[in-house]
């Protein structure tokens, strides 16, 4: 009776074992549960600043690397797609979390053009991180005035693309991505800390930010220059601030922003709008004002 007993229960494990074998395949088959990558979305969620051109741009990459359909119950397979989408250039961060039977959420954070770069004949975008941002060819063609110029190298005195101010002085050999990183650095500290500043100083339009001149990055061209200038849009045209070191960088002894805020505020009392001036030097609090140089003076 008792061997029976036990013969009966192993039958019933078997079955039971079976039948959940077969019911976890065929759950794994079943339509409702797969998700397809092309079905992905940024509508309602993608912030202001992400214009047009950036979605073409990302979109296209995105079609590229998707992948097929698969099933939500494959990890394996929802695991590929999560890193496929952390590896596209203009995601900065990601998650996703499967949502049965056939949906899948997606948080995405992507990456936000800070400045833009003549690359040879080619505009490109950058980040906070430096990461270089492509977009697609017909985007990317330069306007006539910085394509007259060349490569990245040349000085675009005009806005960038977007409202975003270039990088000048990167070469023709390539992006330096630690230069562009500096860079972005500037940009992000011009608005968060200086434009408020000087918003609170003077109540009147802050003179808006161009370029970011990285020529002497890491005072690679001369060791007593600045290794960083900004350019700025006067009322005789671009001013040049030679402004020292970024944020995070390797050298100490940079000034902090305030200081150089409060020369600006000084200077542009006493020259509003930067009238007559084509350098200023905001290094050195007290002898900024013997370092001025007029629109008409050659400025390094």
């Amino acid at each position: 009776m008792r061997w029976s007993r036990f013969l009966i229960a192993a039958a019933l494990l078997g079955a039971l074992a079976l039948a959940g074998s077969k019911a976890i395949h065929w759950a794994k088959e079943r339509p409702d549960f797969a998700f397809d990558p092309m079905r992905l979305s940024l509508r309602g969620a993608s912030p202001e600043w992400f214009e047009a051109p950036m979605a073409r741009a990302f979109y296209a990459t995105y079609a590229a690397m998707a992948g097929a359909p698969f099933s939500l119950l494959n990890g394996e397979s929802l695991e590929a797609f999560a890193l496929r989408l952390q590896e596209h250039p203009w995601v900065r961060s990601s998650s996703v979390e499967p949502v049965l039977p056939d949906r899948l959420r997606v948080s995405v954070e992507l990456r936000r053009p800070l400045a833009a770069v003549a690359d040879g004949s080619r505009l490109r975008l950058v980040d906070a991180d430096g990461a270089i941002l492509d977009l697609l060819s017909a985007d990317a063609k330069l306007p006539t005035d910085v394509e007259a110029r060349g490569s990245a190298s040349a000085s675009p005195e005009g806005s960038g693309p977007f409202g975003l101010p270039w990088i000048q002085g990167l070469g023709p050999l390539g992006i330096d991505r630690d230069a562009a990183r500096a860079a972005a650095s500037l940009v992000q500290e011009w608005r968060s800390e200086v434009e408020m500043l000087l918003k609170r100083a003077l109540g009147s339009q802050v003179p808006g930010l161009v370029a970011i001149d990285v020529s002497n990055h890491g005072l690679r061209l001369a060791e007593h220059e600045s290794e960083y200038v900004l350019v700025v849009r006067g009322v005789d045209g671009p001013v040049r601030i030679a402004w020292g070191h970024a944020p995070g960088g390797v050298y100490r002894t940079r000034i902090q922003a305030e200081q150089k805020v409060a020369i600006l505020v000084a200077c542009l009392r006493s020259h509003p709008g930067f009238a007559g001036l084509g350098w200023v030097d905001v290094r050195f609090p007290k002898s900024w004002r013997e370092r001025l140089r007029a629109a008409t003076s050659e400025a390094r």
